[in-house]
């Protein structure tokens, strides 16, 4: 790998952690050259400038949201497929602290620096369950007057609530066997709106 490169993805994780703890306000680019170990003018040669690379942040880790597609087999039932897909995303939760937080961050931005192209990142997760509740109203698994809209969104804000609301509420994932609970509760609780 070139110089260039290491120095640029040294930048990015750097920049990754400090914006997930500070916010994009709270962040400074002294703070995260020293991170990086850079001089902080190569972050304006490679980013240009603060708004620049914490959307470049913001795309690296919501690209780690396609990894949701890449776990779940689409030959299973409908019903498989709901509990597979909730599944993965607390399990991608889990795994992608940074990601609750920067998302959290965006909120209280007012989404001010999502992109278009991380936008259609969450909407490409978006659409695989909304594809997932089509088949199953298609093959008459799931009921076909449910309001597909409001299931994503019920299973999105279900799922993400345990991680944005650990430290007020307890509701940490300490182990697998506690992860497939939390899942396994979710999905029933869908299941049980969604299933003829």
């Amino acid at each position: 790998m070139k110089n260039s490169k290491i120095t640029q993805n040294n930048i990015l994780k750097a920049a990754e952690i400090i914006f997930a703890e500070k916010g994009y306000h709270g962040a400074s680019i002294n703070e995260i050259a020293a991170a990086a170990k850079v001089n902080k003018r190569m972050i304006y040669v490679y980013f240009g400038n603060k708004e620049d690379l914490y959307v470049a942040v913001l795309k690296i880790v919501f690209d780690r949201l396609t990894e949701i597609s890449k776990t779940i087999d689409l030959t299973l039932s409908p019903e498989q497929l709901i509990e597979r897909f909730i599944y993965s995303y607390f399990k991608f939760l889990s795994e992608n602290e940074n990601f609750v937080r920067l998302f959290m961050w965006e909120n209280l931005n007012n989404a001010k620096y999502i992109s278009s192209s991380v936008d259609e990142i969450k909407k490409d997760s978006d659409l695989l369950l909304k594809h997932i509740l089509n088949q199953g109203i298609k093959n008459g698994a799931f009921k076909d007057n449910i309001y597909i809209n409001e299931v994503v969104s019920a299973v999105s804000k279900f799922i993400f609530s345990y991680f944005t609301n650990v430290l007020i509420c307890g509701n940490s994932i300490n182990s697998k066997s506690d992860l497939q609970k939390k899942s396994k509760f979710i999905s029933e609780m869908i299941l049980s709106y969604i299933k003829r």
